[in-house]
């Protein structure tokens, strides 16, 4: 990932997460998510906590390339304005997300 702690662009597991987010089915949650006023990330979190280990063990770099692909989700295939970053309430396994 370009500036940050995540992993990189082309390691499987950052590729993976790519493909599962902009699936039909996470581009669907994504966008449900933020019609009903959530952070996109959040309408994904279940499905990447029950997909990647490293994920669901809140692994820094693991967690911050989900919030990444997620803002090129909405925002650059999408057209969604990106809006304020917030916390996320208990249940979740990120502790905040963008609104879009």
């Amino acid at each position: 990932m370009a500036g940050g702690i995540g992993i990189p662009e082309k390691h499987p597991e950052f590729l993976a997460m790519t493909a599962a987010i902009f699936s039909p089915s996470g581009e669907a949650a994504a966008v449900a998510a933020a019609a009903e006023g959530r952070p996109a990330l959040f309408g994904l979190d279940q499905m990447l906590t029950e997909t990647f280990v490293r994920y669901r063990d809140k692994n820094p770099s693991s967690l911050q390339n989900a919030g990444f692909i997620v803002a090129r989700l909405m925002r650059d295939k999408l057209g969604y304005t990106q809006g304020k970053l917030i916390p996320c309430p208990e249940g979740y396994t990120v502790q905040s997300g963008t609104m879009f």
